[in-house]
């Protein structure tokens, strides 16, 4: 089988729906911003606040070339122990960057960034994949984290790093999924392989997987042999408006 590249992101959407990956491959134009834009702006600032959490950081560029992210990870790894963002790894064609990646003496700790303040399944499952990948580049991961935004931090002078976020030891929870995260890889590389032209579009029922985790960028597309004011249409009012 000739696996796709796929990314954390990438295996998330599949997550939530097969036929994303498709339409991102083959439509991207039909894409309408589902309202996630403003997430993902505040997303990108939670995390670089959260960079600093554990002091002094080196940061790995992005890079068009993931190779070249990967080979910078690679140098500065050897600077252990040591603090990296935007670590990046590829196995298999499954290529993550880790948020905060703690490079310790005798092993590392991941640990991913969110926003909420509060810890999604979705949340999961980005963590248990990049377990999956470095897991198999035979890393020792001692531990696996989230870090979310603390609800009942109130500010008073200085930005405390250590109030704003909480931390989540999910460990055990990414290592009961990984063949889970291995048969899903497997499942998204067939899919995308038994439809792999523009010609062959997959078919899929609307439902709620349209909706959650996250408002699906193809609604309109998708939805566009249905008769106005449907049943879903009222879900996502009601969606919308919490």
């Amino acid at each position: 089988m000739k696996y796709i590249s796929l990314s954390k992101s990438k295996y998330c959407k599949a997550k939530q729906c097969n036929k994303i990956l498709w339409l991102d491959k083959n439509k991207p134009e039909e894409a309408i911003d589902a309202g996630n834009e403003s997430v993902l702006e505040n997303g990108t600032k939670v995390g670089e606040l959260a960079r600093n959490y554990f002091g002094k950081y080196e940061n790995i560029e992005f890079n068009n070339d993931l190779s070249k992210m990967i080979l910078d990870t690679e140098v500065k790894l050897k600077n252990k122990p040591n603090i990296i963002t935007e670590a990046s790894f590829n196995f298999n064609n499954n290529f993550c960057s880790v948020d905060i990646l703690k490079n310790d003496i005798d092993g590392i700790e991941i640990y991913e960034v969110k926003s909420s303040t509060d810890i999604h399944e979705i949340y999961l499952d980005d963590v248990s994949y990049q377990y999956y990948v470095l897991n198999n580049l035979n890393f020792n991961i001692k531990k696996v984290c989230i870090m979310y935004i603390n609800s009942e931090y109130v500010r008073n002078g200085n930005l405390e790093l250590d109030k704003l976020f909480n931390i989540e030891d999910v460990t055990e929870i990414a290592i009961s999924k990984q063949n889970e995260i291995q048969e899903k890889i497997k499942e998204i590389n067939e899919y995308m392989q038994k439809y792999a032209t523009k010609e062959k579009e997959p078919e899929k029922r609307i439902g709620m997987n349209c909706f959650e985790p996250y408002g699906c960028a193809y609604w309109n597309y998708c939805t566009k042999d249905l008769p106005k004011n449907n049943v879903f249409d009222i879900r996502r009012m009601r969606k919308e408006k919490n």
